[in-house]
Protein backbone atom coordinates (compact mmCIF):
# COMPACT_ATOMS: atom_id res chain seq x y z
CA UNK A 1 0.00 0.00 0.00
CA UNK A 2 1.10 3.23 -0.63
CA UNK A 3 0.21 6.95 0.63
CA UNK A 4 0.95 9.86 -1.07
CA UNK A 5 3.20 7.41 -3.40
CA UNK A 6 4.87 6.40 -0.81
CA UNK A 7 5.35 2.76 0.10
CA UNK A 8 4.22 2.05 3.58
CA UNK A 9 5.96 -0.12 5.77
CA UNK A 10 3.55 -2.43 7.46
CA UNK A 11 3.37 -5.38 10.31
CA UNK A 12 2.33 -8.45 8.30
CA UNK A 13 -0.58 -8.52 10.70
CA UNK A 14 -1.46 -4.76 9.70
CA UNK A 15 -1.18 -6.24 5.93
CA UNK A 16 -3.54 -9.39 6.92
CA UNK A 17 -5.65 -6.77 8.37
CA UNK A 18 -5.82 -4.15 5.70
CA UNK A 19 -6.43 -7.23 3.04
CA UNK A 20 -9.32 -8.69 4.81
CA UNK A 21 -11.03 -5.23 4.86
CA UNK A 22 -10.09 -4.37 1.54
CA UNK A 23 -11.70 -8.13 0.11
CA UNK A 24 -14.51 -6.97 1.74
CA UNK A 25 -15.16 -3.98 -1.20
CA UNK A 26 -16.57 -1.68 1.33
CA UNK A 27 -18.70 -4.49 3.49
CA UNK A 28 -18.50 -4.32 7.43
CA UNK A 29 -16.27 -7.24 7.81
CA UNK A 30 -17.54 -8.76 11.07
CA UNK A 31 -14.68 -9.02 14.73
CA UNK A 32 -14.51 -12.46 14.31
CA UNK A 33 -13.89 -12.96 11.26
CA UNK A 34 -10.60 -10.71 11.21
CA UNK A 35 -9.47 -12.03 14.31
CA UNK A 36 -9.72 -15.72 12.23
CA UNK A 37 -7.64 -14.18 9.58
CA UNK A 38 -5.50 -12.93 11.56
CA UNK A 39 -4.78 -15.48 13.97
CA UNK A 40 -6.03 -18.78 11.81
CA UNK A 41 -7.90 -20.27 14.81
CA UNK A 42 -4.82 -19.89 17.49
CA UNK A 43 -5.92 -16.62 18.43
CA UNK A 44 -4.80 -15.12 21.78
CA UNK A 45 -7.14 -14.73 24.70
CA UNK A 46 -7.25 -10.93 24.63
CA UNK A 47 -7.37 -11.19 20.63
CA UNK A 48 -10.43 -8.17 20.54
CA UNK A 49 -8.25 -5.64 22.71
CA UNK A 50 -5.09 -6.84 20.29
CA UNK A 51 -7.57 -6.13 17.20
CA UNK A 52 -8.33 -2.75 18.71
CA UNK A 53 -4.70 -1.89 18.76
CA UNK A 54 -4.14 -2.79 15.60
CA UNK A 55 -7.15 -1.25 13.78
CA UNK A 56 -5.51 1.89 15.74
CA UNK A 57 -2.09 1.24 13.92
CA UNK A 58 -3.57 0.51 10.94
CA UNK A 59 -5.28 3.81 11.53
CA UNK A 60 -1.89 5.57 12.16
CA UNK A 61 -0.33 4.26 8.88
CA UNK A 62 -2.96 5.48 6.21
CA UNK A 63 -4.54 8.27 8.08
CA UNK A 64 -1.44 10.03 9.98
CA UNK A 65 -3.49 13.27 10.06
CA UNK A 66 -6.94 11.39 11.98
CA UNK A 67 -7.72 12.90 14.86
CA UNK A 68 -8.01 10.65 17.94
CA UNK A 69 -11.42 9.19 18.00
CA UNK A 70 -12.70 10.88 14.85
CA UNK A 71 -16.53 9.36 14.28
CA UNK A 72 -15.07 9.06 10.34
CA UNK A 73 -12.47 7.71 8.44
CA UNK A 74 -10.78 5.24 6.19
CA UNK A 75 -11.15 2.26 8.49
CA UNK A 76 -13.90 2.74 10.57
CA UNK A 77 -16.02 0.65 13.53
CA UNK A 78 -19.36 -0.11 12.12
CA UNK A 79 -21.71 -2.41 13.76
CA UNK A 80 -20.20 -5.76 14.47
CA UNK A 81 -16.80 -5.12 13.02
CA UNK A 82 -15.10 -2.55 10.98
CA UNK A 83 -15.01 -1.10 7.13
CA UNK A 84 -12.66 0.51 5.34
CA UNK A 85 -13.93 3.11 3.27
CA UNK A 86 -11.47 3.15 0.39
CA UNK A 87 -12.19 5.59 -2.90
CA UNK A 88 -12.53 2.54 -5.75
CA UNK A 89 -9.91 4.41 -8.11
CA UNK A 90 -7.64 3.63 -4.99
CA UNK A 91 -8.02 -0.19 -4.91
CA UNK A 92 -5.97 -1.54 -7.78
CA UNK A 93 -8.57 -4.38 -8.06
CA UNK A 94 -11.70 -2.32 -8.22
CA UNK A 95 -9.54 0.03 -10.70
CA UNK A 96 -8.96 -3.25 -13.16
CA UNK A 97 -12.47 -4.21 -13.18
CA UNK A 98 -13.05 -0.42 -13.75
CA UNK A 99 -11.30 -0.16 -17.07
CA UNK A 100 -12.06 -3.79 -17.92
CA UNK A 101 -15.47 -3.24 -18.35
CA UNK A 102 -14.79 0.19 -20.37
CA UNK A 103 -12.49 -1.26 -22.67
CA UNK A 104 -15.34 -3.89 -23.00
CA UNK A 105 -17.94 -1.33 -23.79
CA UNK A 106 -15.51 0.58 -26.18
CA UNK A 107 -14.87 -2.97 -27.94
CA UNK A 108 -18.61 -3.29 -28.16
CA UNK A 109 -18.96 0.02 -29.65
Amino acid sequence: MTRKGVELDLAPRLKTLLATLLIAQGRVVPVDRIIDALWDQGAPRAAVATLHSYVTNLRRAIEPDRPPRAVHGIVDRQGPGYVLRARPDSVDAERFVSLAERGARVLDD
